[in-house]
């Protein structure tokens, strides 16, 4: 079963936080904005897929000074998406994500599509790359959410993800098929279809201590840490020390 559509217990574990922003409709397609940076032709153009968390909107990437951060990288071309909680809670993100930006992408010309994902974009990130193998060359996530604390403490005890073997997984059992999933990406898979990923948290982040577990199975322990909470100034400052870039403005 595909991971979207075992979406509904991590929605429910949102509701029972009190964490659900305030819901937003759907509509198809999904709202896009393109922005062209690079000089050179799509074909010869990597393509930035942006996606905001949870209570944020696809603006919130210009607003907060993000396409003027990536400016200095003309290997890029990007497109901000306004792919918002409705599209997780009707489990549509993967449909959307395909058919109103990565399939018109190609058709542009783009032959190398990476996705940035912040907190609950992030996870859409992650989702879509595992659906979709081999499409999405690079993962960059900013404090991504990947889970909550006991399927963290459940897989640490089983002594890592490569030895936790979860066993037959309830089809609403989201955490354990996400992870379960995340299983192809070991590094001892070897697996030609896994993206490259790039991770970051601010020290102070809620997100902090399952990702430094994501980037510890998955990556070597490769993450970058920052000073700085779950917010845009901190996600802009870790973007621009991943990729080492400079604006007027830092």
């Amino acid at each position: 079963m595909r991971l979207i559509r075992t979406i509904s217990l991590l929605l429910l574990s949102f509701a029972a936080a009190g964490c659900l922003p305030q819901l937003r409709e759907t509509s198809i397609p999904v709202p896009t904005k393109w922005f062209s940076i690079s000089e050179a032709a799509p074909r010869d153009t990597t393509l930035l897929v942006m996606l905001p968390g949870r209570r944020s909107d696809a603006a919130d990437f210009e607003k907060f000074g993000f396409i003027e951060a990536i400016r200095p990288d003309d290997r890029l071309d990007a497109v901000t998406v306004d792919l918002h909680f409705g599209y997780y809670r009707e489990r549509i993100l993967d449909e959307r994500l395909r058919e109103d930006v990565i399939e018109p992408a190609i058709a542009k010309g783009y032959r190398r599509i990476e996705i940035l994902g912040i907190s609950l974009g992030g996870l859409g990130g992650i989702i879509y790359a595992l659906e979709e193998p081999g499409e999405v060359e690079r993962l960059t996530l900013l404090a991504p959410y990947v889970g909550d604390d006991p399927i963290i403490r459940e897989i640490e005890s089983a002594g890592g993800l490569a030895a936790w073997e979860p066993g037959p997984v309830k089809d609403s059992d989201f955490q354990r098929r996400l992870w379960k999933s995340l299983k192809e990406w070991i590094p001892s898979a070897g697996n030609p279809d896994a993206p490259e990923i790039r991770i970051a948290v601010g020290e102070g982040d809620r997100h902090r201590d399952s990702n430094d577990f994501f980037a510890r199975e998955l990556l070597d322990g490769r993450i970058l840490h920052r000073p700085g909470e779950h917010e845009w100034d901190t996600w802009k400052r870790l973007y621009l020390e991943l990729y080492e870039l400079e604006t007027p403005d830092t």
